[in-house]
């Protein structure tokens, strides 16, 4: 572990000879676990534990754990969520029968989804060498965490846990005085990120992926993944809420994935942008004074729901995407998007259909004029929705994991 060093090149990580062997020691292993005949489902009585980031909110990474365990709990599974901390909005939220929230009454200096997940993994990776094991509720444990070190049967993984990979892909675009102590601090935040990663792969007896893109970067440092599940949509809340959209603006998100020099460009061209995101970055600061440029903050689902249908499209510039919900939230209120051919908008946007997919901000650009003064055929919207329908919904997740989770004995 100590000689495993990953830099990203492209869309692939370069690992030692040590880590690779080590790796593949531990698939060999779970590979015949993961093959026994007994379903594991038909002996927990019903009994699910889900581990959960920092329990804040229901956006980004704990959507997913939202939406499971609100489609567990219909089923009539007995769900318990265990995360570092629940908020009081979160637990009010999530209150209903057969769900059970536990707070491991984890203390923050920050606040913040961001802030809290990353506080997270830094006392797991320096202080905790051993997962935590769930002995009191038994059955099924299903790992959705990017920072919880927890023995589970399944790690779901949504996206590269290892941190260089998010860092290294907005370095170009991030300020001098955050470059100097990354670049410093990078070899350090390496080794503990392969800590995590090993640790937390063998406490798992399988692991599926969130897209392709993720699973080719896991599947590269020698991990085995079982397969790819999409994260879910919840297509009941989700929907078109106009006959009729305005079109007279494109949507576009503020956050750290944001490659916000392409945003400029697009609005530079005289096109009406809306954002929306709740935080204002220093990259993003600079265009709150733009003239084309309408920053929202935060907002809730309703009104990203109303913002979704009445967009002319979703623009989705990005530095580094694992999956993406933006994409695949808008084409389930019928809003095509454009975005890069790369990563996981390149698995969720279908070119020409739901969408557009290019290569370059060059093309982005060119392709965003095109679409602001010529438009494109309506009949794109019922494809986008059919789209997600099929391929994201909210249901499709949770039996797709469970049929997997049938041949884990």
């Amino acid at each position: 572990m100590e000689n495993m060093v990953c830099s990203y090149i492209g869309m692939e990580f370069i690992s030692s000879k040590k880590a690779i062997e080590m790796s593949l020691s531990y698939s060999n292993k779970t590979d015949a676990e993961s093959r026994a005949a007994t379903s594991i489902i038909d002996s927990v009585e019903g009994r699910i534990t889900i581990i959960s980031d920092p329990l804040l909110s229901d956006r980004g990474p704990t959507r997913p754990v939202v939406l499971l365990l609100r489609t567990l709990a219909t089923k009539g599974y007995r769900v318990k969520v265990v995360a570092p901390i629940v908020s009081l909005s979160m637990r009010r939220k999530l209150e209903e029968p057969n769900v059970e929230l536990i707070d491991l009454g984890f203390k923050y200096m920050f606040s913040g989804d961001t802030s809290t997940l990353f506080e997270t993994w830094i006392r797991e990776t320096f202080f905790r060498s051993e997962p935590r094991k769930i002995t009191e509720f038994a059955g099924l444990t299903i790992n959705l965490s990017s920072c919880l070190l927890f023995a589970s049967h399944v790690w779901y993984i949504q996206g590269p846990v290892l941190i260089t990979v998010t860092v290294d892909s907005i370095y170009s675009e991030m300020p001098w005085r955050y470059k100097v102590p990354y670049k410093f601090a990078r070899p350090l935040i390496d080794l503990l990120d392969a800590k995590f990663v090993y640790n937390t792969a063998r406490a798992s007896k399988m692991m599926f992926a969130n897209s392709r893109y993720t699973a080719v970067l896991f599947k590269s440092i020698g991990l085995k993944i079982d397969g790819v599940i999409f994260p879910p949509v919840d297509m009941e809340k989700f929907r078109p809420t106009a006959r009729t959209p305005s079109n007279d603006y494109i949507l576009t998100y503020f956050g750290k994935e944001t490659k916000y020099s392409t945003v400029k460009k697009v609005a530079d061209e005289g096109i009406k942008i809306k954002a929306f995101g709740g935080k204002i970055t220093p990259l993003s600061k600079e265009m709150l004074t733009h003239r084309n440029i309408e920053f929202l903050g935060a907002v809730d689902d309703d009104q990203l729901i109303d913002l979704y249908s009445n967009a002319l499209f979703t623009f989705f510039p990005f530095t580094n995407e694992p999956f993406g919900y933006i994409p695949v939230e808008s084409m389930s209120c019928g809003t095509p998007v454009l975005s890069f051919g790369r990563q996981g908008p390149a698995e969720t946007v279908l070119n020409d259909r739901t969408g557009w997919l290019v290569e370059d901000d060059h093309e982005m650009v060119k392709m965003a004029k095109k679409l602001w003064k010529l438009k494109y055929d309506p009949n794109m919207r019922t494809l986008c929705v059919n789209h997600v329908k099929k391929n994201f919904d909210k249901k499709i997740f949770a039996d797709k994991l469970l049929k997997s989770l049938k041949k884990l004995g």
